[in-house]
């Protein structure tokens, strides 16, 4: 018997294995992602930075956008600086969270090709992350002119309210924890597989010993 035919009547034999231990990564990643992982729910905001200084043609040379693309990382500085997060705390009334905390719930994506810039926050209340979101733009445009002494800086899009996480998301879990638990099975039912040294056929009797086997002894159950 082939090597293939010995495994896969292994895994017919065994599917049990399979269903156990796939049942079980189902089951333990639904729970944990559904009652034991706190939902992360996600606000963001749109600014635009005025790049000065165009031509005639009213358009942007390379080395305008180069000094807005610079401006934009000065102004991701000053987003993640305890000047703003300590300002958006005091001023929101937030509890138990530090500026390094708050800092680290926002994310700032500068836009590629382009002067806008995309502030997102994420926390665990979908009410409150859109307050921070916004506040966050709020006090970032007033800490800009004041340090920066600039006002090129206008909000484009406010946050608005969302009822659906971002984090985690169940479905994806499951997915992977399926995936992850027939491959587990099967990886150990192929180590039984090539850990047992039984003889088990005919054709493996031939095999080992090359001799032909001239007949065989059914398996009799006596009542």
């Amino acid at each position: 018997m082939t090597d293939w035919k010995k495994y896969y009547r292994m895994i017919v034999r065994k599917k049990w294995i399979i269903i156990l231990i796939t049942v079980s990564f189902v089951s333990l990643a639904s729970y944990v992602s559904l009652y034991m992982i706190v939902p992360q729910y996600q606000a963001s905001t749109r600014l635009f930075v005025l790049i000065n200084g165009r031509n005639s043609s009213n358009e942007i040379t390379y080395e305008q956008l180069m000094s807005g693309q610079l401006f934009l990382k000065n102004y991701n500085e000053l987003i993640m600086s305890r000047a703003v997060t300590s300002e958006v705390i005091k001023n929101l009334n937030l509890t138990g969270i530090t500026d390094e905390e708050l800092a680290d719930r926002i994310t700032v994506d500068l836009l590629p090709d382009s002067s806008m810039m995309l502030i997102s926050v994420q926390h665990e209340s979908p009410r409150t992350v859109v307050e921070i979101a916004n506040e966050v733009s709020n006090v970032f445009i007033q800490k800009a002119t004041e340090i920066l002494m600039t006002s090129n800086v206008s909000l484009v899009d406010k946050a608005i309210s969302t009822e659906k996480p971002v984090y985690p998301r169940p479905v994806l879990i499951i997915g992977f924890s399926l995936v992850a638990g027939i491959m587990l099975s099967l990886g150990l039912i192929l180590v039984l597989v090539y850990l047992d040294d039984t003889i088990g056929h005919p054709e493996e009797v031939e095999k080992k010993t090359g001799i032909q086997v001239i007949g065989i002894i059914p398996d009799m159950k006596i009542r």
